[in-house]
């Protein structure tokens, strides 16, 4: 049996590689479910690695300032890959990058964008909403990747999506059915995915999502991370959080400069 001191930071092997039929899935929908992306120990060491960091329960970590977002959604963890290896091994690694990549449908390098832990606490938060803001880069090609840890019911407030809205682009900072009636309400928002520990799902740079509120007693784990083209450049937009903010600040970029100084090139 492997155990906690056996367990390596070369974690390649323990990350499968996406198909080609979730690659045309998430081009068509916006998003996809990417079953058993990680293998059951990889995911039962990161676990083990993210009750360390957040408490037993998840409600232990108390924000930082400039750097978790503290908001009311979720307990989040910024930059976990930088602070804890086995974080890095997956979101700052080979094998996720070439996911990436391909999931991109493009031969263009890879930098990863932001990295937490979200532990979203049982019937004490409430549910959340995605908007499609303005955003910090100037094309098309952001990934969101959110990883179950543990299993994600549909009681748990697992991520559930407008089916179809990344052909939408941008719509703002705004109520989006009061908005956009005649665009969303034809669409269909998916029921909250159902996620098997090591189970994740991906999203593209304006596919509406959001969450339900978690109505267990028992907290909902998530390790979230993104990744943008190696060729996009800034556009003065909204940062992701305070941890990119922050980022952005100590790089000094300007408005039509490239990310190189700032992100890490995990891949291309």
């Amino acid at each position: 049996m492997e155990t906690e001191r056996d367990f390596k930071p070369d974690v390649g092997h323990e990350i499968r590689a996406v198909t080609d039929a979730e690659v045309a899935h998430l081009w068509a929908h916006g998003w996809v479910k990417l079953e058993q992306l990680l293998s059951p120990a990889l995911t039962r060491h990161l676990l083990d690695r993210a009750r360390e960091h957040m408490g037993p329960g998840g409600d232990e970590h108390a924000a930082r300032g400039g750097t978790d977002t503290g908001n009311p959604f979720w307990n989040d963890r910024h930059r976990i890959a930088e602070d804890d290896e086995a974080f890095a091994a997956v979101c700052l690694g080979t094998a996720m990058g070439r996911n990436a990549q391909r999931l991109m449908r493009r031969d263009v390098g890879v930098l990863s964008s932001s990295n937490m832990l979200a532990v979203k606490i049982g019937t004490a938060q409430p549910s959340s909403c995605g908007s499609t803001e303005p955003t910090p880069i100037d094309r098309n090609g952001y990934l969101g990747f959110w990883v179950a840890l543990e299993r994600v019911t549909r009681d748990m407030g697992g991520l559930r999506f407008v089916d179809g809205s990344h052909t939408l682009g941008i719509l703002g900072l705004t109520d989006l059915y009061e908005t956009y009636p005649e665009l969303l309400d034809g669409m269909t928002v998916t029921e909250p995915v159902e996620l098997a520990p090591g189970d994740a799902t991906v999203h593209l740079m304006y596919t509406i999502h959001g969450t339900d509120v978690n109505r267990t007693a028992s907290p909902r784990w998530g390790l979230v991370f993104g990744y943008i083209p190696e060729d996009a450049m800034y556009t003065g937009g909204f940062a992701w959080s305070r941890a990119t903010l922050a980022w952005r600040a100590a790089a000094e970029l300007r408005s039509g400069d490239r990310f190189g100084t700032m992100l890490a090139k995990v891949y291309g």
